[in-house]
């Protein structure tokens, strides 16, 4: 049996006994350790010979094998293990050669060019703001039923460009863009994280503050204020275990100021893009010659 690179996640002091079963075999150990777990328990996966790791980075290319350990009957670790192995699942994507090039399609399916649309499509198309027959692939995507394109797009700006929003614009789209990062959809961070940048108005710490959230960096103190970074741990749990929401999740963020009103507005944005990553990483709708982000910033 050939040597295989294994990564540990959720490894704690309470599941060090769970090792030998992994030393057993002629394996190269990994664990990915978070600030929680401690220095005395880094000095401990030391004494068996495991590299440990406290961030992401090139590290995870020899990786072969992710294994998640999760305690039974403990539905806290459940979530915070899961979380950190999609986040760790994601960056390793980064770091892996593509195994076939893009599609030169819009999307998996197939859609109506402007040119070939109806005169009821060509209406919405244009509504859209399709000009000389270019649209965005997002709304090709919709062609083939196209009654809820209009509705779906309105429902997304009314949402992130509402004035009457008390949470400031950049953040919401902080909070886009996160979701787009915990379900890995290019096609919204490269639309949402440039319109995040742009609405920040200093593109070297909006940089920082999405590598932030890819790392999972959430209470970094020289990027985020503290209602900021409960916000973005409230984002992180809801896009990636709703079923472990409860009242003390609102809570959380009444302690650090916020109010009931940009709980809702933060809500509904993480609750949009949910939507939107998933019709965009089910139909793998690509990236096409449109342009990125908004015109009007």
């Amino acid at each position: 049996m050939s040597q295989k690179t294994i990564l540990l996640i959720g490894l704690s002091l309470s599941k060090l006994d769970l090792l030998d079963t992994f030393q057993s075999v002629n394996h190269r150990l990994l664990a990915y350790i978070t600030q929680e777990d401690g220095t005395s328990f880094t000095d401990q996966t030391q004494d068996r010979e495991i590299e440990a790791h406290h961030t992401l980075g090139a590290w995870l290319k020899d990786v072969d094998v992710i294994i998640p350990l999760i305690s039974a009957n403990d539905s806290a670790d459940h979530a915070t293990v899961m979380q950190t192995y999609q986040r760790i699942t994601l960056a390793l994507q980064a770091f892996q050669e593509p195994q076939q090039a893009p599609p030169l399609q819009p999307c998996w399916i197939d859609t109506v060019d402007p040119d070939a649309s109806s005169p009821e499509l060509r209406e919405m198309y244009e509504s859209l703001g399709g000009v000389h027959g270019k649209i965005h692939n997002l709304y090709k995507a919709f062609s083939l039923q196209p009654a809820p394109m209009i509705a779906a797009d309105q429902h997304y700006r009314a949402i992130l460009h509402n004035d009457a929003n008390q949470s400031d614009p950049w953040f919401l789209e902080l909070l886009s863009s996160q979701v787009a990062i915990l379900t890995g959809c290019t096609y919204a961070l490269a639309n949402h994280g440039a319109n995040f940048k742009k609405l920040l108005g200093d593109p070297a710490l909006g940089e920082d503050m999405l590598g932030a959230v890819r790392e999972g960096d959430l209470e970094n103190s020289n990027l985020f204020n503290a209602k900021q970074s409960a916000f973005l741990k409230f984002g992180e749990k809801l896009t990636l275990c709703p079923d472990h929401m409860d009242q003390t999740d609102i809570d959380d963020l009444r302690i650090t100021g916020a109010t009931d009103t940009e709980i809702l507005e933060a809500v509904q944005a993480i609750a949009c893009f949910s939507y939107w990553t998933r019709f965009i990483n089910g139909l793998g709708i690509q990236l096409g010659d449109e342009t990125i982000g908004r015109l009007d910033l």
